[in-house]
């Protein structure tokens, strides 16, 4: 495995925790009724960003 691939899964777990995280607070915030649109935006952003890099990395592997 090269440094750089290695540098990839570690960023795509760190990524998938963050995302975990704040899912976890977004249901939260939903079930005492002040859902922030914040939370919402950034999920969107990080789901997005742990989507490209598993495609990078799928492409890399390859």
């Amino acid at each position: 495995m090269t440094p750089k691939n290695r540098l990839l899964k570690m960023a795509i777990a760190f990524i998938g925790l963050t995302l975990l995280i704040l899912i976890y607070m977004a249901i939260k915030e939903a079930v005492s009724g002040h859902l922030n649109m914040v939370y919402l935006i950034a999920i969107l952003a990080e789901g997005s960003l742990l989507s490209s890099f598993v495609r990078l990395l799928k492409e890399k592997s390859k």
